[in-house]
């Protein structure tokens, strides 16, 4: 049901309707996958996951907070499921589910047993076991920086990305079958939605200078830290409401991709 399978894939770029600011760790869809042959799965894989986000080493959180999140999605007619209950000798803990499948109040987890099992709840009741996959998992793991003031020292952006890989070093150890990849990127976009692209600027020594090379998605701003770095900047500058990570490499050609699907459903849309 809830298999944390250890064949995962990520992607920065999974599908236009995915955020583009997580890292996706996403279950096949496949006998051994999300939701498969049994309605309950041991927790330990997913225990492992969450301590290491919810139990962070304060030198690793006083430039970023690392955020962890678990999604749920139901395959073709399969129901939504409304929550996940923790069982082990006799305990029982549910963990509800919002209705776009985030898995809520997880850090009721830190709690549980490591020999426990997972189940998944349709309408509060367990579900009965199938023989095809009947929906997935996916867990994103952001690093937002704590600091909007507008003003960034270049040295603040790489120690936050450096720290967000130290993070995701603790989950090697985990089995998740995997290769953990270190935060390379930095990403700057609207705090909303309908708010105008940030700008962006780079000094030194407090005077502008050229910035190191952009890549665009929408009205989102992507920087290689190493770029940064060679850029010799000593301070970023940003005007307007932001959002800044640490994130994951990129390739310029999925950023492309993501863009012409982005534009194309915007198109669809407006002949709606």
């Amino acid at each position: 049901m809830l298999s944390l399978s250890t064949n995962m894939r990520h992607s920065l770029l999974r599908k236009p309707t995915v955020s583009l600011f997580a890292f996706v760790i996403t279950t096949g869809v496949m006998a051994s996958g999300a939701f498969a042959a049994h309605d309950c799965t041991e927790a330990k894989p997913l225990l492992n996951v969450i301590k290491t986000f919810y139990e962070v080493d304060p030198k690793y959180s006083n430039i970023i907070q690392p955020r962890f999140r678990l999604t749920l999605t139901p395959i073709g007619d399969n129901p939504q499921p409304d929550g996940v209950r923790y069982v082990h000798e006799g305990e029982k803990i549910d963990l509800p589910v919002a209705e776009d499948g985030e898995v809520l109040e997880l850090e009721k987890a830190l709690t549980f047993h490591k020999n426990g099992k997972l189940c998944k709840l349709v309408n509060g009741d367990f579900v009965e076991e199938q023989d095809e996959p009947s929906g997935e998992a996916s867990m994103s793991f952001t690093f937002p920086f704590k600091n909007t003031s507008g003003v960034h020292s270049i040295d603040d952006l790489l120690e936050g990305a450096k720290d967000g890989s130290k993070v995701m070093n603790r989950l090697a150890p985990g089995g998740l079958g995997f290769v953990v990849p270190g935060l390379k990127a930095i990403v700057i976009r609207p705090d909303n939605s309908d708010d105008a692209a940030p700008v962006v600027s780079f000094w030194r020594d407090n005077q502008q200078i050229d910035g190191p090379p952009l890549s665009r998605l929408g009205k989102s701003q992507f920087f290689r830290t190493k770029d940064m770095k060679r850029s010799k900047a000593d301070e970023v500058r940003i005007d307007g409401t932001y959002k800044m990570d640490a994130n994951f490499d990129y390739k310029e050609e999925d950023l492309a991709k993501a863009e012409a699907a982005r534009l194309k459903a915007l198109e669809a849309e407006e002949t709606q």
